[in-house]
C-alpha cells in the first residue's frame, strides 16, 4: 500500500522471519556460528536460546537456505508437544523411512541402521526442535538416548534444540542433569542495544528499497529504536505501522508525531516525558489540598456563628436538653443590673420554663408575673408559682424592661404582662394592667439556636416556635439563616437561629 509512496521494492517489515532480512548481531552472529560448526563438527547437541522475538526461528532458517548441502537432511520438528513414540514417527516421516514394526526399541534399532548408511556414504542427519521448552521432560529424557547412536568417534545424529528461556530453566531439573551434560554447545541471542536497531531498521530499508531520500527523520528513528526494546519483531511491528500512518497522511519522510501516535495506539500508553506527569500529578495534588481547605474554611464559617454567641451565655444552671436556651448580650448586661432583694433569682434552668409564659412590654414599675400565679411579693425580682414543683417559673425583674429568652422547647407562649404593684405588701394579689403588646427588634431580642433533629422539616419548626407555618416565618427565618438554601431541604444536626419575630398586636 505504501510502497510506492516511500520508494520501497517490497515490504521491508514483514514479521515472518525471512532471512534475506537477517541483520547480523554479536549475539546472532554467535548463535548461527554454534549451528553450523555443531552439525558439521557432529558434536551431537546444541543449544539455541532467546527472548520471544529475537530472531531464533530467522537464524534457523538461515542456516537451512545458506549453510546445508545435498548430503544433509533436515527433519524439523515445529510442534515439540509429543510423546517420544510420536517423536520417532515424525523423525521417520522426515527420512522417508516406513517403520518395520510398531515397538520403540525395534523404531531405535532400525533407525541406527539408516543413520549408520547415510553416515558411510558421508551424509548427514540433523534434527531441529523448534520451542523446545515445550517438550515433555519425558520425550526430552528418552531423546538422550538417541545421543547414544554412535560411532567410536562421531555422532550420528545431530540435534538443535531451539527454545526460550525457560528451556534453560527446565534443562537444570535433577531428572534432566544427564541430558544437559550432552549438550556441546550453547548459544544465547540477545535483544539489540539502542545503536544495533537504528542499524536494524537501516539495513531492512536498505534491502527493500533503492537509494533515496530517508523513510524516518531522525528523531523518529531514535524513538523507534528506544521502544522497540531491541526485540526486531516489535520493531518490524512500530515500523510498519508508523509507515501505514504516515502514508495515510501523506507525510515523508515520517516524523515522531506520528511513531508517537501509534505507540500510543499499540502499547495503550501515553509517550509525555516523565516531567510532565510530574507537573499533572503536582496540579492534582494541589487541586485536592485547595479542595479541603475551602472545605474546612466553609465549615469554620458556618458554625462561628454558634461560637460567638455561646460566649454570651448568661452562666447558670442550664438543661440537659440538646436544645439550650441562649440569651442574648444586651439581656445579659440587663439581668447583671436588675435589682435584687435578699430572695436570689431562683435556679430553676431556663430551659425548664412552662410552655404557657408570655413575654410583653411593662410599665414603668414593673413586676413580672406568671399567668395562674397566686402571689407577688414586693420588690422581689422573682415571682414562683407554687402549685406544684414542676411549676415553678423564675421570672427576671428589670425596672425598665424585662426580656426572658424562649426556647424551642416553649415555643410562642412566653410573654410578659404589664402589671402595677399594689399597695399591699403582703398577701395582696397585684393588679394587671394589659398595654399594647410590642416585640423587640430582631437585633436588639434574645436569638435562639437549636439543632435540626432527623424528619424535621422548616415549616415544622417555624410551627413550633411562631404558632404558625405561614410562608412569613419561613421567610423570617431563611433571612436569618443564610445557609438555608431549600427550606424543604434542612440537615439533621446542623443549627437554626430563631429570632423572634417583630410584630404588633393588640391586647385585651
Amino acid at each position: 500500500m505504501y510502497l510506492t509512496y516511500y520508494g520501497l521494492n517490497r515490504e521491508a517489515f514483514q514479521i515472518t522471519p525471512d532471512p534475506s532480512f537477517l541483520y547480523m548481531s554479536s549475539s546472532h552472529k554467535e548463535a548461527l556460528g554454534a549451528i553450523i560448526y555443531g552439525v558439521e563438527k557432529r558434536k551431537g547437541f546444541v543449544s539455541i536460546i532467546g527472548e520471544v522475538g529475537v530472531g531464533k526461528t530467522t537464524i534457523l532458517r538461515a542456516f537451512l537456505e545458506g549453510h546445508s548441502d545435498s548430503n544433509q537432511k533436515t527433519v524439523y520438528i515445529f510442534n515439540p508437544v509429543v510423546s517420544y513414540r510420536a517423536l520417532l514417527t515424525a523423525i521417520f516421516k522426515g527420512l522417508d523411512i516406513v517403520p518395520a514394526a510398531a515397538d520403540e526399541v525395534e523404531m531405535v534399532n532400525q533407525l541406527h541402521e539408516v543413520l549408520v548408511e547415510n553416515y558411510k556414504t558421508g551424509g548427514t542427519v540433523v534434527l531441529i526442535i523448534d520451542e523446545a521448552q515445550n517438550m515433555p521432560i519425558t520425550t526430552l529424557e528418552n531423546l538422550r538416548m538417541l545421543s547414544n547412536l554412535e560411532t567410536a568417534t562421531e555422532k550420528l545424529l545431530q540435534v538443535v534444540l531451539v527454545g526460550q528461556p525457560e528451556l534453560e530453566r527446565l534443562l537444570e531439573q535433577p531428572e534432566l542433569r544427564q541430558f544437559q551434560q550432552r549438550i556441546a554447545l550453547r548459544a544465547k541471542i540477545c535483544p539489540l542495544t539502542e545503536k544495533e536497531s537504528m542499524a536494524f531498521i537501516l539495513h531492512r530499508i536498505a534491502v527493500a528499497s533503492t537509494p533515496r531520500n530517508p523513510v524516518f527523520t531522525s528523531k523518529a528513528l531514535q524513538l523507534i529504536a528506544r521502544k522497540g526494546k531491541g526485540i526486531p519483531r516489535r520493531i518490524n511491528i512500530l515500523c510498519d505501522n508508523a509507515l501505514i500512518t504516515g502514508f495515510g497522511r501523506q507525510l515523508t519522510p515520517v516524523p515522531v508525531s506520528v511513531v508517537k501516535e501509534i505507540l500510543v495506539d499499540i502499547d495503550g500508553t501515553s509517550s509525555l516525558p516523565l516531567w510532565k506527569w510530574g507537573l499533572v500529578a503536582g496540579f492534582v495534588l494541589l487541586l485536592g489540598f485547595g479542595v479541603l481547605f475551602y472545605w474546612k474554611t466553609f465549615n469554620f464559617q458556618l458554625n462561628s456563628g454558634v461560637v460567638q454567641n455561646v460566649s454570651h451565655e448568661v452562666p447558670g444552671t442550664f438543661s440537659e436538653s440538646r436544645n439550650a436556651t441562649v440569651i442574648s448580650q444586651q439581656e445579659g448586661e440587663q439581668l447583671g443590673n436588675t435589682t435584687r432583694s435578699d430572695n436570689s433569682l431562683d435556679e430553676t434552668p431556663l430551659g425548664q420554663l412552662p410552655s404557657h409564659i408570655r413575654q410583653e412590654s411593662f410599665t414603668d414599675d414593673v413586676t413580672v408575673v406568671a399567668e395562674n400565679s397566686q402571689s407577688v411579693k414586693s420588690g422581689v425580682s422573682v415571682s414562683e408559682q407554687t402549685n406544684s414543683e414542676d411549676s415553678k417559673i423564675p421570672v427576671l425583674v428589670n425596672r425598665q424592661e424585662a426580656s426572658v429568652s424562649s426556647s424551642p422547647r416553649f415555643p410562642q407562649s412566653i410573654q410578659t404582662q404589664s402589671v402595677h404593684r399594689s399597695s399591699s405588701r403582703e398577701g395582696e394579689d397585684a393588679s394587671v394592667h394589659h398595654s399594647k403588646a410590642i416585640s423587640l427588634p430582631s437585633e436588639q431580642s434574645s436569638m435562639v439556636k437549636r439543632f435540626v433533629q432527623h424528619g424535621e422539616s422548616l415549616s415544622q419548626i417555624a410551627s413550633e416556635t411562631y404558632g404558625s407555618a405561614s410562608l412569613e416565618y419561613i421567610e423570617w427565618v431563611k433571612r436569618h439563616n443564610p445557609h438555608i438554601v431549600n427550606p424543604d431541604m434542612i440537615l439533621p444536626g446542623q443549627y437554626i437561629a430563631l429570632p423572634e419575630y417583630p410584630k404588633v398586636t393588640d391586647s385585651q
